[in-house]
């Protein structure tokens, strides 16, 4: 049976190992995914508030600059070259189908920090208004989500590893 880590709201994990990362009913909410296909690593971070926490916030991760800054160091600290890293964003609906802009402007958040980083966005499954869930298989190399009560379907994968 494969390990299955899921990554609740403002929380991230990086894994060196063959684990599957998941962020289930994401509104607003964005998976932001950083994956190494040389090196087998990855990480997943589920943010919720786009730029940075204010001091006396002790969930920093729930914002798209403290999380962006602490999975990149993350994914660095666990041998990943940054040259190497592909970028995915999924999520950011505006699901309560109000004036409600927080999805998108941390959709926004994320692809700032990512050009600032010089980091390739590879692939994205953003905006609409449907819920979305987003995995990460680190061991197969392959990106996938759901949008509404659709099946799962492959945003990226690294196809020699595809089964």
């Amino acid at each position: 049976m494969d390990n299955i880590i899921d990554v609740d709201t403002g929380k991230l994990v990086v894994s060196a190992e063959p684990v599957i990362l998941r962020a289930l009913a994401l509104g607003s909410c964005v998976a932001f995914i950083l994956y190494n296909s040389v090196n087998h690593v990855g990480g997943l971070a589920h943010i919720m508030l786009p730029g940075s926490a204010p001091i006396s916030e002790k969930l920093k991760s729930k914002y798209s600059k403290n999380a962006f800054n602490k999975i990149v160091q993350s994914m660095k600290s666990n041998c990943s070259n940054e040259k190497e890293l592909k970028a995915f964003i999924i999520g950011g609906a505006n699901v309560l189908e109000e004036d409600n802009r927080i999805g998108e402007l941390v959709v926004e958040d994320i692809k700032k920090n990512i050009i600032e980083m010089g980091l390739s966005l590879v692939a994205e499954e953003t905006g609409g208004r449907k819920r979305r869930s987003a995995v990460i298989d680190i061991e197969r190399g392959i990106i996938s989500f759901t949008k509404g009560d659709s099946k799962s379907r492959i945003l990226w994968s690294n196809k020699k590893n595809v089964n």
